[in-house]
């Protein structure tokens, strides 16, 4: 699933010839709610603006400035495990999954936890009905609870 991303700086879509790296950024606030001057998040940029010097200074896209990582070695190349874009992020041994953006990776994480869930059912103590749910109930309403209370003092 290939979504269409662009530079926030320069506006060029990443592609596989123009990957993206993701970066932290600074972007403008104008309203005068704000109380600080800017808010700091991450962005994906491409490779050509991601090394170079003050990038989004110019004030494109509302970008006060990129801070590139310090990395000097080489970069490995990745696709997006969530939207298939492809990235360049800093080499790792521990890293299992790789993700454009945190917003991808929550949305991956959901989707899996979708996929666990399984559904148990189990039958109603009173009538025998089945239910599923909370697996420490043991009626399946409670008028089928009060029921029972009501057969189990009778006999007393």
């Amino acid at each position: 699933m290939s979504t269409a991303v662009t530079c926030p700086v320069c506006l060029d879509p990443i592609t596989a010839e123009n990957p993206g790296v993701r970066l932290s950024h600074i972007e403008k606030r104008t309203s005068p709610k704000h109380k600080f001057k800017g808010y700091r998040g991450e962005v994906l940029a491409c490779n050509g603006c991601a090394t170079t010097p003050n990038a989004g200074a110019t004030g494109k896209a509302n970008l006060i400035m990129l801070r590139f990582p310090e990395f000097t070695g080489e970069w490995e190349r990745h696709d997006c495990q969530n939207c298939a874009l492809p990235i360049l992020l800093a080499p790792s041994k521990l890293r299992k999954t790789a993700f454009c953006s945190s917003r991808c990776r929550v949305a991956d994480l959901r989707a899996k936890q979708k996929a666990v869930r399984v559904v148990v059912t189990y039958a109603c103590a009173g009538c025998g009905a089945e239910m599923h749910g909370r697996t420490d109930r043991k009626y399946c309403s409670p008028a089928c609870r009060q029921k029972a209370y009501r057969s189990r003092n009778a006999d007393a």
